[in-house]
């Protein structure tokens, strides 16, 4: 409650629910399958385009239709993405198990292709981890904040979710031109190798990735300002039982409802990215 010595102060918004704040995150990073799925999905327009015969083809597609289904319930629903490292193992095998089915051309540019899954995947999975701990410790939630040494701790948390987006952002940034090198070290022609590597880059939706991925890195940098001001305020704020931020002063309340703001902008814009991401899958798988 308000300290009594101070006037009464307008409420800041309710911290959301803890359904809604894991949402919240969980929209953040279902980034990690639907990235896999686009690049999957970039991967089999290099099939087609080195060799448009492929009797393999279909098979590819209806993988890709799986993960981008996949994809939409995890938006959808909000459900956690903790068991998603196995899931893009278990596309991986899906894959090879397709390849031993294609002709030796279309067999190597697939091999290009799963190398650049893999060269994917540990950055998905460090992020992954990143976030489940993220999610565990609350972010930036004044909740269970007890000390001003566990403010720092969570600010080390919120820091290993930076570190990770930003090798996600560099590893996923770099995938086209490794692919391309990829085939021309398998010996597919420089034409091919490049005309592939277009195709690939068009359908992994860079530019939706670069917004996601810069959000994430806003969201690092506001979520540590929150706890910034928690730390430095340590005394004037409390929780109280109905979960209501309350500060002691107003200027204190009014730059925490600037950040509450801008982490709804960065949230919003996450959203609208990732519906365009999902609405642009749906689209191609359809066609």
């Amino acid at each position: 409650m308000t300290n009594p010595a101070f006037p009464p102060l307008p409420q800041p918004p309710p911290l959301p629910p803890k359904k809604s704040y894991a949402k919240l995150y969980v929209l953040l990073a279902t980034l990690g399958l639907a990235a896999l799925a686009l690049v999957t999905f970039g991967v089999v327009k290099v099939v087609e385009q080195v060799n448009k015969r492929n009797a393999a083809r279909t098979q590819l597609t209806a993988l890709q239709k799986e993960m981008a289904e996949g994809t939409r319930k995890d938006l959808e629903n909000h459900d956690s993405v903790k068991n998603s490292s196995e899931r893009l193992d278990a596309y991986q095998k899906k894959m090879s198990a397709i390849s031993e089915n294609m002709p030796e051309t279309d067999k190597i540019v697939l091999k290009a292709g799963q190398e650049i899954i893999a060269e994917l995947q540990p950055a998905l999975k460090s992020y992954q981890a990143a976030f489940n701990e993220l999610i565990q410790n609350k972010g930036y939630n004044p909740e269970g904040l007890l000390s001003r040494e566990d403010c720092q701790r969570r600010r080390e948390i919120i820091h290993r979710f930076s570190d990770a987006n930003q090798k996600l952002t560099v590893t996923f940034a770099a995938l086209g031109d490794h692919l391309n090198a990829r085939m021309k070290a398998l010996g597919i022609s420089a034409a091919k190798s490049e005309a592939a590597t277009k195709a690939f880059t068009r359908s992994a939706n860079g530019d939706l990735v670069a917004i996601i991925r810069e959000q994430d890195r806003l969201l690092g940098l506001r979520m540590t300002d929150a706890l910034d001001l928690f730390e430095e305020c340590w005394g004037k704020w409390s929780v109280n039982k109905d979960g209501k931020l309350i500060f002691q002063e107003t200027a204190t309340l009014d730059r925490y409802n600037k950040l509450a703001t801008e982490i709804a902008d960065i949230t919003k814009k996450q959203a609208t990215a990732q519906g365009e991401m999902v609405k642009r899958q749906t689209a191609a798988t359809t066609k």
